[in-house]
């Protein structure tokens, strides 16, 4: 029992260091999509109105860019969001049964004591 208490622990540990890593790389991609959408939207404009110094074919490589990266940086976020409270709760499961209390608090309950 007590062994299957600290695997638990190890593996919540894991997801949380993974839950990191992918909030890290989230962040990352969602920075390269506002700057490549600020590239296309910052584009110089002509008197008459016209784009220049941003070719047509380097406007929508640039945005199909900033298109992919949202669908990345969604992604990633969603795995941080689920690692991470996936790693909390195998991490308060795997905690010594003496150590901890869930007890009821204001709007719910409250984990109390020491790991």
């Amino acid at each position: 029992a007590t062994a299957d208490r600290a695997r638990l622990r190890w593996i919540g540990g894991g997801l949380l260091v993974g839950g990191l890593l992918c909030g890290a790389a989230a962040g990352v991609a969602s920075w390269k999509m506002l700057d490549a959408q600020a590239r296309v939207q910052g584009a110089p404009i002509d008197v008459s109105g016209a784009v220049i110094g941003l070719t047509q074919k380097d406007a929508a490589e640039l945005d199909a860019k900033a298109r992919g990266l949202f669908v990345v940086s969604a992604s990633l976020f969603g795995a941080f969001a689920a690692m991470t409270a996936s790693g909390v709760v195998l991490s308060l499961l795997g905690a010594p049964r003496d150590g901890l209390a869930l007890v009821p608090a204001l709007g719910g309950f409250a984990v109390t004591g020491s790991f």
